[in-house]
């Protein structure tokens, strides 16, 4: 298995170049782990590129690295290109509801028929975002885990998630802890 390992290693991630002199190397990776790597605008280009490009990929993890609209737009970009990726983790970022916006758009028009988990713990998503994330839910056939925790999802979006959940039955695992913006009802509403 290839596998670039650079977690928690930010320095070396700045100081590698995925510029076009390693570019060979580094679309041949099934495996990339950049987590908690504090990935901003000027070093995510190339990694974009990488994915773009990458026909064997099949894990990608950027948890921890503080992305943000700008980031969850460019890398929705790059996932809408990649056709062989299976997990997504971007787990405790900065995306919000309209990087979220971009990311579900990609994950609905996308050629994208391999991705099955889906990570976005503790992202800032509340309402409008869950109801984005419905959205793709309802017409995406390959996805089976998503994790949504530690957001700010309430009542209309928990219930935006059940509806979409009565139309896609590839759902396996769905996590929703830590969001305390709903109460019993929206609780109740997804259990059902």
């Amino acid at each position: 298995m290839y596998a670039l390992e650079l977690s928690q290693s930010t320095e070396t991630y700045k100081k590698m170049k995925l510029g076009f002199d390693d570019f060979d190397y580094h679309v041949k990776q099934k495996e990339i782990n950049l987590f908690n790597n504090r990935l901003v605008d000027d070093n995510l280009d190339d990694l974009i590129r990488v994915i773009e490009h990458n026909t064997v990929l099949k894990r990608l993890q950027l948890g921890y690295n503080n992305l943000t609209l700008d980031n969850g737009k460019l890398l929705a970009d790059a996932i809408a290109k990649n056709t062989t990726l299976k997990e997504l983790f971007l787990h405790n970022n900065n995306i919000g509801d309209k990087g979220i916006k971009h990311l579900t758009d990609a994950l609905k028009e996308n050629n994208n028929d391999t991705l099955q988990t889906i990570d976005l713990d503790g992202n800032n998503i509340d309402d409008e975002g869950a109801k984005y994330i419905a959205d793709m839910l309802a017409v995406n056939k390959t996805l089976q885990r998503i994790t949504l925790d530690n957001n700010k999802i309430g009542d209309k979006g928990a219930e935006s998630i059940a509806t979409s959940l009565t139309i896609n039955t590839g759902i396996r695992e769905m996590w929703l802890d830590g969001n305390l913006r709903y109460t019993a009802l929206g609780l109740v509403t997804i259990k059902v």
